[in-house]
């Protein structure tokens, strides 16, 4: 009797191929603001984000997001006699998102993927200043809950951790508002 092997390959192809799972609206957008907290040895502050994601849903359970965000204000302070400002000045990532649906128009969710991000710096003593931008990417994750509007409408609450390489930090929550179509 000959048997046939189902490589890595041809499964996840089987998997995400978007002939398996034809719903109405597979696809999402929503738009949203992020608290981000920023932590290092150091240096910690906080700032908000306005967020954009676009999302694709593979199958019931599993989708595929694409997201970015940029700074609306920054940290401002004095350090001593240096006044100092930081920001998350933007973000760009693309996770794996599952989720549950535990009661009809209710679902919660984990996703997992990588981000990228600049963060921006600056210091300033009379006569003097001084400013850097620092970029990096990392593994990211979080988890949130959402709940629908309407049968094409949802807010949805997540907290991500965006960062965390060399002792530095990134993460917060974000409250969304989406349509699907």
């Amino acid at each position: 009797m000959k048997t046939t092997k189902l490589t890595p390959f041809a499964a996840a192809a089987l998997f995400f191929s978007s002939s398996v799972y034809a719903e109405e609206q597979a696809n999402y957008f929503h738009a949203g603001i992020v608290q981000a907290y920023y932590s290092a040895p150091h240096i910690s502050f906080n700032n908000s984000l306005v967020s954009a994601t676009f999302g694709h849903k593979f199958t019931e359970s599993l989708a595929l997001e694409v997201s970015a965000a940029t700074a609306t204000n920054y940290a401002a302070g004095y350090l001593g006699s240096t006044w100092v400002t930081a920001r998350v000045d933007n973000t760009y990532g693309a996770y794996l998102r599952a989720h549950t649906m535990p009661a009809n128009g209710f679902s919660v969710y984990g996703k997992a993927g990588f981000t990228q991000g600049t963060g921006y710096f600056s210091a300033s003593v009379p006569g003097y200043s001084a400013s850097a931008w620092s970029s990096g990417s990392s593994f990211s994750y979080g988890a949130g809950a959402q709940l629908d509007v309407s049968s094409n409408s949802y807010v949805a609450i997540d907290y991500m951790s965006y960062y965390s390489k060399s002792g530095i930090k990134v993460g917060g929550p974000s409250f969304n508002f989406g349509f699907k179509f």
